[in-house]
């Protein structure tokens, strides 16, 4: 029983190391996603996509109140 409760513990080590967390947004209007590991880059490409696809500025708050956080893997 102790083998198994180590190999557990191994295993969710390692998928730890395996899977990062970033932030996403996507598009109400069109599905448009946009992930980024910092609320700058986040804000920055969002802002882009929205003005030139909607002819929207949201604030940067407005934004940021839409990400949500996800698990990316990382190779």
């Amino acid at each position: 029983m102790e083998a198994k409760i180590t190999n557990v513990k191994f295993e969710t080590r390692a998928f730890c190391e395996l899977v990062g967390m970033t932030k996403e947004i996507a598009c109400s209007q069109c599905g448009f996603r946009v992930r980024a590991d910092s609320d700058d880059e986040l804000v920055e490409h969002y802002k882009q996509h929205v003005k030139a696809a909607h002819h929207m500025e949201p604030s940067p708050d407005q934004i940021l109140a839409m990400a949500k956080t996800v698990q990316v893997a990382t190779a």
